[in-house]
């Protein structure tokens, strides 16, 4: 059995779920379970939790049985496995990471790690400079639909060609889960991004080296919705239409890292993610340029170098 510590979010909802899936719910009064936990976790509990909001913090450990509350968050790294940073919506989770990092503690950051690149870069950096097990990002790239697609893409839709992917609210706090149903499916590296939407209508056209192209659309002016991803290529066309058990595939890719020493995916492709998000975000305030990706860990070819 795999303990783990959760650092934040205890008055929100990853907090509170990532926590229930791990150890089930119980009626405070009674003790009585009134939801299990999710049998696919079943190598891994909770046991620690950190929270600014200490009266928050107790009332999650008392309804999900976590044993210990803490005071101070660097403590969370004591005689655990692993550690968990939840989502609290100040998107500087970021912030908590080196203190794991540098004692080589297995980590996961909720999405997003950072709006901005230069700080993702240096807490991915770190992890690879100290060797600490490492995953961040969306949910929605573990959920069963993305899953089987990426399974079954060369024969139901071939080379990609065309996408759009669709989603609610905000460019890169929520525009995240979108940008990662895609990213979850097809292979490589965006090259560029332009935004060509307008005030809360983000549209973004995305050029990938591989030559796929594709259109990235959330918005805080439209009805909220939910997640949709279509693929168009020398084969065919496929659909996602919805998005099931993201949060238990991606908390069990976790526990696998722990487990066999492999991140679900590579540093590399972690920190890509941010650098999409940030460009985006670049390319609204230039008025919708189009603007070049970081790729930072790509090796410069000889003759760059040499120059």
């Amino acid at each position: 059995m795999l303990n783990l510590a959760l650092v934040t979010a205890a008055e929100w909802p990853h907090g509170k779920t990532f926590t229930g899936l791990f150890n089930g719910i119980f009626d405070p009064e009674t003790g009585k379970p009134t939801q299990a936990a999710d049998p696919r976790l079943r190598n891994a509990r909770i046991i620690k939790i950190w929270d600014a909001n200490r009266k928050a913090a107790q009332e999650l450990a008392d309804t999900r049985h976590i044993e210990t509350v803490l005071d101070r968050y660097e403590d969370a790294a004591e005689d655990v496995d692993g550690v968990l940073i939840a989502d609290d919506c100040s998107q500087e989770l970021y912030k908590f990471a080196p203190h794991f990092i540098d004692r080589k503690i297995p980590l996961f950051v909720d999405k997003p790690l950072s709006r901005k690149y230069v700080e993702a870069k240096r807490v991915v950096d770190r992890a690879k400079k100290k060797g600490c097990l490492f995953q961040s990002g969306s949910s929605l790239r573990y959920c069963n639909e993305v899953l089987a697609l990426k399974d079954s893409l060369k024969e139901k839709v071939g080379k990609p060609l065309m996408a759009a992917t669709f989603g609610p609210n905000e460019l890169i706090f929520y525009g995240v889960h979108s940008l990662e149903l895609l990213l979850g499916v097809v292979e490589g590296r965006v090259a560029t991004v332009q935004h060509l939407g307008t005030e809360k209508l983000d549209l973004v056209h995305l050029k990938f080296e591989s030559g796929l192209i594709a259109m990235w659309m959330c918005g805080e002016g439209a009805a909220r919705g939910g997640w949709r991803c279509v693929l168009r290529g020398t084969k065919g066309e496929q659909v996602i239409e919805s998005a099931t058990d993201g949060y238990t595939n991606m908390l069990a890719r976790f526990v696998t890292m722990i487990e066999t020493g492999k991140p679900p995916i590579s540093l590399g492709d972690t920190l890509h993610v941010i650098a999409i998000l940030d460009t985006a975000q670049k390319s609204v305030e230039s008025g919708g340029k189009e603007l070049k990706v970081p790729q930072p860990d790509k090796k410069k070819s000889k003759a760059r170098q040499k120059k």
